[in-house]
């Protein structure tokens, strides 16, 4: 009765610990521009501002979908280089 009710528990947290790992994503980014001037309609646009027009920000993400770090792109006023920010 002891061996039966030690498998059943075991063959519980196996298959939870298996759940676990199929919920968890994979380490990515997500990014947001920041148009600065209006009368961009539509994404070939966008994609040819130059970079006083737009702000571009990149938060890094883990497996668990929480921010690791945030990067601004040549968002620095004196020489236009990345500002990176860990996450706490």
């Amino acid at each position: 009765m002891l061996i039966k009710n030690i498998k059943s528990i075991f063959l519980i947290c196996v298959i939870t610990l298996m759940s676990l790992h199929l919920f968890a994503q994979n380490p990515g980014f997500v990014q947001t521009d920041v148009i600065k001037i209006s009368g961009v309609a539509s994404d070939g646009q966008i994609n040819t501002l130059q970079l006083p027009n737009i702000q571009t920000t990149r938060v890094f993400i883990d497996g668990l979908g929480r921010p690791v770090q945030s990067v601004a792109l040549q968002a620095s006023p004196v020489n236009n280089k990345d500002i990176v920010q860990p996450e706490a």
